[in-house]
């Protein structure tokens, strides 16, 4: 079989079904999508449902599209994912100190949650109207509150679907958040469709995470490149 480099594999897992799309995203090309219903046999234990039961359709789908599949991004609605919200209220007077707090919030966050690698960096910045009384200033001024949202996983959980996928050489490039994903979807769009918006870093709220050199490492060796 070939190596098709533009391939992504999309992994859904909820409490219903699962989901796999393979996908061309230079083309803009569908290869493979189809939903499955989960066994009861195996519904409770995600690992075992990895091990027994979606490595088989993977061989099947590599031999149906006739390429193998290497990259995979999984979204699951388990609750594996802590939240962990942080804010700021400050003037902030030129927009590179936005760029400068969201620096200072994942390092809060690597410092206090260094068991967890970090899925989606979510802000909300808002200018606000105090009144004089809440603060000695001019009432026209105008105060940027900034809102950080981590969503994380526990590093041995996301090595233990690695550690699954690596002896068939599928290498785990994003872990996503089911819920996450489906409070930004448009009414239009797929849970699948969400996830290309996270991957490709067209939500404007979230801050991407990009690597510091070309080589095929783990997310969680990413280093902050805010770029908006």
């Amino acid at each position: 079989m070939e190596i098709h480099k533009n391939l992504i594999t999309f992994v859904v897992i909820n409490k219903n079904y699962f989901e796999i799309a393979v996908l061309d995203i230079q083309e803009k090309r569908t290869f493979f999508n189809q939903k499955y219903s989960i066994p009861n046999k195996i519904d409770n234990d995600i690992f075992k449902f990895f091990k027994e039961y979606f490595i088989e359709k993977i061989f099947f789908i590599e031999k149906k599209i006739g390429t193998y599949i290497e990259d995979l991004v999984l979204i699951i609605e388990k609750n594996f994912f802590l939240e962990i919200n942080l804010s700021y209220l400050e003037e902030i007077k030129k927009s590179l100190e936005i760029k400068d707090f969201l620096k200072e919030g994942l390092k809060q966050f690597r410092e206090c949650y260094d068991d967890y690698v970090l899925s989606h960096y979510i802000f909300n910045a808002q200018h606000q109207k105090l009144k004089k009384l809440e603060l000695e200033i001019d009432n026209s001024n105008k105060i940027k509150y900034l809102e950080m949202k981590f969503i994380c996983i526990e590093k041995n959980i996301l090595g233990e679907f690695k550690q699954i996928l690596k002896p068939h050489q599928i290498y785990l490039k994003n872990i996503y958040s089911y819920d996450y994903l489906k409070n930004i979807k448009s009414d239009n769009e797929t849970i699948i469709d969400a996830a290309k918006k996270a991957l490709f870093a067209l939500n404007n709220n979230e801050v991407t995470i990009q690597k510091k050199t070309s080589l095929k490492v783990g997310f969680f060796e990413y280093f902050f490149n805010y770029f908006k």
